[in-house]
């Protein structure tokens, strides 16, 4: 019970707060940060190691060979496409929905 109480308020009560307007959102990040802090906290006082968070050395070489290869192609395919003129002329967006909590 207590561990969902806590999720609830890491992870949900922020959310709300910024929501309603009862944290400006000029300070989302510091929220986001203290909030990351708390976790920090509480995941080493509960005794978790970084392997059972999820955190392992073992395969970064293997996941950087693979990330660098996709991430090589990508910028080759994106030279090409620009090169052939398939990449209109950027525009301003109107990108609404990700400014939910802005005003």
């Amino acid at each position: 019970m207590v561990e969902m109480v806590f999720s609830f308020m890491c992870f949900i009560v922020p959310i709300i707060l910024l929501f309603i307007g009862a944290i400006d959102y000029k300070y989302c990040y510091w929220v986001l940060i203290s909030i990351s802090i708390i976790l920090i906290l509480y995941s080493w006082q509960q005794g978790q190691s970084l392997k059972s968070l999820g955190f392992r050395i073992d395969t970064i070489k293997k996941a950087i060979i693979y990330n660098a290869i996709f991430s090589l192609l990508i910028a080759i395919a994106l030279i090409i496409a620009y090169l052939l003129d398939v990449i209109r002329e950027p525009t301003i967006p109107e990108w609404k929905m990700f400014l939910a909590f802005r005003s």
